[in-house]
């Protein structure tokens, strides 16, 4: 855990196995007006969340070649 702030893991500590399993994380981003439209004009052609759109995509860029978390 960061020794700054006991309540919050460290980046080191949410990357250890034991916590990838166990938790799911809320944040907040900043993105471009027209990769906002397409995003929920995609999330609605797939009848899904634009949120579980988001995730769903970000996961898949960031797992590329690497395997599931």
């Amino acid at each position: 855990m960061n020794p700054e702030s006991p309540a919050t893991p460290s980046s080191r500590d949410l990357l250890s196995p034991g916590l990838q399993q166990r938790a799911s994380h809320r944040f907040t981003i900043t993105m471009p007006d027209c990769v906002y439209r397409r995003l929920l004009q995609r999330a609605d052609v797939e009848g899904r969340s634009s949120s579980n759109l988001a995730a769903f995509l970000l996961e898949k860029a960031l797992s590329a070649g690497l395997p599931d978390c």
